[in-house]
């Protein structure tokens, strides 16, 4: 009984289960750094549509889009460049440097592919994987050809947890 009166509104978690103070202070952090999501399934699967669909590029005042063309969007604090397959290195660590919030629309199927970004990134930055994997059906409605559903067999490598992420999310189909 004792365990549930340490507890807020009476929850009835197990001691073994319930966060401690270092996991909390982990989150608590997390709000406020800096944060990479690193989209991650084969072409035609959705990555782009879903940026634009759920409106990543809308939390910045200068996102980036596709076409390298700022535009004005509604939150004047917070800045998110969407970085595609032609941004420079450089222009990654500039916005590293100003600790900008970035999503990385590529392709990312490749462990070594995803290694090289991660590795630009400095330890306070958040950094969340949204992966798509979906079935060779839904891949083919999406607009997917035979060999680009063919290609992805041969190289996606799943993510795993010992990757440089503090969080993996996952879309199925």
């Amino acid at each position: 009984m004792s365990d549930v009166l340490n507890k807020p509104y009476g929850l009835q978690v197990p001691n073994d289960v319930w966060p401690d103070d270092e996991d909390i202070d982990s989150w608590m952090d997390s709000l406020n750094a800096p944060i990479l999501n690193m989209l991650i399934g084969p072409q035609k699967c959705g990555k782009t549509t879903f940026i634009n669909s759920y409106g990543l590029q809308s939390r910045g005042s200068k996102a980036t889009v596709s076409s390298r063309r700022t535009q004005n969007v509604t939150d004047p604090l917070i800045e998110i460049n969407i970085v595609d397959q032609y941004w420079s290195d450089q222009e990654i660590l500039e916005c590293i440097a100003n600790e900008e919030a970035i999503v990385l629309d590529q392709e990312n199927l490749v462990r070594k592919e995803r290694e090289r970004f991660l590795n630009m990134f400095p330890s306070h930055y958040w950094k969340v994987a949204i992966i798509w994997e979906l079935s060779d059906d839904e891949l083919l409605h999406r607009g997917c050809s035979q060999s680009q559903i063919e290609e992805k067999d041969i190289r996606y490598e799943r993510p795993d947890p010992d990757e440089d992420f503090n969080e993996l999310v996952y879309i199925f189909s």
